[in-house]
């Protein structure tokens, strides 16, 4: 019975944090827009403006045409 609580126990602990962790996701964009309007949309900041180049492989960050981006979740 301890063994079954213990793996209870770590099963309740993994789910909980793996919960808090970051996933990627896709971003839509409607239309042309700029790396720099939709950093802050998406994050509220200006602060990971060079993850998102990095993850989608931006061209021009002036203007993107595509249809969606991968950003993290959180």
């Amino acid at each position: 019975a301890t063994l079954m609580d213990l793996q209870a126990t770590a099963l309740k602990y993994l789910r909980d944090e793996m919960s808090k962790l970051a996933v990627v996701v896709e971003l839509p964009l409607n239309g042309t827009r700029d790396i720099l309007s939709v950093c802050f949309d998406c994050y509220g900041s200006l602060d990971r403006v060079d993850e998102i180049l990095e993850r989608n492989d931006v061209c021009d960050p002036l203007v993107m045409t595509r249809e969606s981006l991968r950003v993290l979740s959180k």
